[in-house]
């Protein structure tokens, strides 16, 4: 099936005729004028001058009738260009203008609504739920966070209280060194390093199911390790500032360190295991700091196993502790080297 052929602009069809008008017109007038220049003496000799006169009059006004149009028809088209130029950018400017106004109403309209949702939701939230709401938080990680060590230091420096609950408190003896707080209630949580059930409970949460009996027993005895080195670290700590130190039972998924107006509360519940894991901090008369410091003394309480160390604790008032707690007291001064280059590792990134 063949095209149809394109229907012609009725336009362009008028345009086309009056060129070839005016061309046909002007061959026409120069026809004539040949025609009476030449043939008009030889038939009139009478009339020569009349016939030579004429024709080139009429020659001439076809030469200046076709340069005028050509002129004059050149600066029209250029006077339409320029005004067509001229409101063909009044008018793009006048969409822009336009547009702009458009596009600016949309974003007040637009960020209204957005300030209303929120001064509308969270001044609900806020005023509901302030007491949930934490004050700041701690993604987790694989490696030391400056901002929460600056935090949490700053929050000891200034608290007479330190109240800590967690698994191993391997970090505990760095953050008092830095400190040096004498006056400071101190008083720590770990869990019993002679319960194995709860070791392995601990770690099949903090680091998933699926370890086998050699990758267990080898965190078991890390855990255990850490522990030690806490207490032999501690007990040195003790000559400036008096620590108690209980065992307890449990449970273990979070990890809590309560000041005189903060508790940061560290969670080890995610999905995917960190050496830091997420951390919330709460302030004094929230629910949580309530809720949190009623759980801490509570279990400390109910402890069964109380370590308390100050500057009249002695060497074997240390080694019998250890003993108690299932640790081989032959290598107490490996322990104790161990803690100092954790320490300092530790100081050494912060």
């Amino acid at each position: 099936m063949q095209d149809k052929a394109p229907t012609p602009n009725p336009h362009h069809l008028v345009a086309l005729l009056e060129k070839y008008a005016t061309r046909i017109f002007a061959l026409l007038i120069v026809l004539v004028c040949f025609i009476l220049f030449y043939f008009g003496p030889l038939l009139v000799p009478s009339y020569q001058a009349v016939f030579i006169s004429v024709s080139t009059s009429l020659l001439a006004s076809l030469i200046f009738a076709l340069i005028y149009s050509s002129v004059v028809e050149h600066h029209h088209m250029r006077v339409i260009n320029n005004e067509l130029s001229i409101s063909v950018k009044d008018a793009v400017n006048e969409m822009k203008e336009l547009q702009q106004d458009n596009i600016r109403r949309i974003t007040d309209l637009t960020l209204t609504k957005i300030a209303e949702i929120q001064s509308t939701y969270s001044h609900e939230i806020a005023l509901h739920f302030r007491e949930l709401i934490p004050s700041d938080y701690f993604p987790p990680s694989n490696e030391p966070d400056p901002r929460f060590n600056n935090v949490l230091s700053t929050a000891l420096s200034k608290s007479h209280l330190y109240l800590f609950k967690g698994v191993t408190g391997r970090f505990i003896p760095a953050r008092l060194s830095v400190v040096n707080h004498h006056n400071l209630t101190c008083k720590i949580l770990l869990i019993d390093p002679a319960n194995e059930d709860l070791l392995h409970l601990y770690i099949r949460d903090r680091f998933g199911g699926n370890i086998g009996n050699t990758d267990m027993a080898e965190r078991v005895k890390r855990v255990k390790e850490e522990i030690f080195m806490t207490i032999v670290d501690l007990f040195d700590q003790a000559r400036w500032t008096s620590i108690d130190i209980k065992m307890y039972h449990g449970p273990i998924f979070y990890r809590t360190e309560i000041f005189d107006d903060q508790v940061f509360i560290s969670y080890f519940t995610d999905k995917m295991p960190t050496a830091f894991p997420t951390t919330y901090l709460y302030n004094k008369g929230s629910f949580f700091y309530t809720a949190f410091l009623t759980d801490f003394n509570q279990t400390f309480d109910l402890a069964p196993i109380s370590i308390p160390f100050n500057s009249r604790s002695t060497e074997q008032d240390l080694l019998k502790i250890l003993i108690q707690i299932g640790c081989d007291v032959g290598r107490l001064s490996q322990l104790r080297n161990k803690a100092a280059q954790f320490r300092e590792n530790f100081l050494g990134k912060n």
